[in-house]
C-alpha cells in the first residue's frame, strides 16, 4: 500500500519555520517552530493565510490510497469556522476497535438520486459478507423539483449475515416520516436483497413527478466471529 506520512512538531520557543523537508512554496502563517516532513519525498505545495496551511499534493501520487497524520492528541478547532470534510465518494470512516469480532467501523456518507415515478429506488445499497453486522440510521430529504412538495424523515435498521446462508433483518426498521402533504405518497424505506445479500436504503416518489433526493447515512459494520 502506497502511504503519505506528514508530521508537525511544535518547537520551544516557536518562532519561523526551521526545518521544511522538502522544500515548500508560499507561505506558512502562523509560523511553526519544529517539523514538517513528507516521507516518501513528494512535493508539498503550502499556501497560508491566517490560522490556515494548505497541502496540496502534487504530482498526483499512483496507488495512493491513504493520506495519515501522526499527532499526540486530537485535531482541535477555534473560533467561529466550521471544519468542513469533503468526501464526494466514499465518505468518513472511524475506526476504534481493531481486534476480533470487536473489530468494527463506523461509516457516514451522503448520497442523492432522482426519482421520475413511483418505483422503490435505492439511495444506498450496503453488502454483507459472512459474519458481518449492521446498524444503519438515515437522514432523509426529499422534495418535488418544483419545491411544491417535500417529505423528510429517518430509518434506523439492522442486518445480519451469519456463517452461511442469506443476509437477515432484526426485527422490523424504525421509520419516521414527515410530509408537507399529507396525502402524499413519496415514502422511504429500508428492505433486504437475499439476490445481492445487501441491506437497501430505498426512496419511492410519486408517478409522472421529479424528486429529488438527498440522505446523510451513517453506518456501523461488526465483524460477528
Amino acid at each position: 500500500m502506497s502511504q503519505i506520512i506528514v508530521t508537525a512538531s511544535q518547537g520551544g520557543g516557536g518562532g519561523a519555520l526551521n526545518t521544511l523537508t522538502p522544500s515548500v512554496g508560499g507561505v506558512v502563517s502562523p509560523t511553526i517552530g519544529g517539523t514538517i516532513k513528507l516521507l516518501n519525498g513528494t512535493n508539498i505545495n503550502t499556501v497560508g493565510t491566517t490560522n490556515q496551511i494548505v497541502f496540496n499534493l502534487s504530482p498526483t501520487l499512483t496507488g495512493m490510497t491513504s493520506l495519515t497524520f501522526t499527532a499526540a492528541g486530537a485535531i482541535t478547532t477555534t473560533g467561529a469556522g466550521a471544519l468542513t470534510i469533503t468526501t464526494p465518494s466514499g465518505g468518513m470512516i472511524f475506526r476504534g476497535l481493531t481486534a476480533g469480532f470487536l473489530q468494527s467501523e463506523w461509516r457516514t456518507i451522503q448520497k442523492a438520486v432522482q426519482t421520475t415515478d413511483a418505483t422503490p429506488t435505492n439511495i444506498l445499497s450496503i453488502p454483507l459478507a459472512n459474519h458481518l453486522m449492521v446498524s444503519v440510521k438515515a437522514l432523509i430529504n426529499g422534495f418535488q423539483d418544483d419545491y411544491s412538495d417535500s417529505v423528510g424523515g429517518e430509518i434506523l435498521v439492522t442486518a445480519y449475515r451469519a456463517a452461511a446462508g442469506n443476509i437477515i433483518l432484526v426485527g422490523a426498521p424504525i421509520i419516521n416520516v414527515n410530509y408537507s402533504n399529507p396525502v402524499d405518497t413519496s415514502d422511504i424505506d429500508a428492505v433486504i436483497n437475499v439476490g445481492t445479500e445487501s441491506l437497501e436504503i430505498q426512496v419511492i416518489g410519486v408517478a409522472a413527478q421529479n424528486w429529488n433526493w438527498v440522505s446523510t447515512i451513517s453506518y456501523m459494520y461488526t465483524i460477528t466471529a
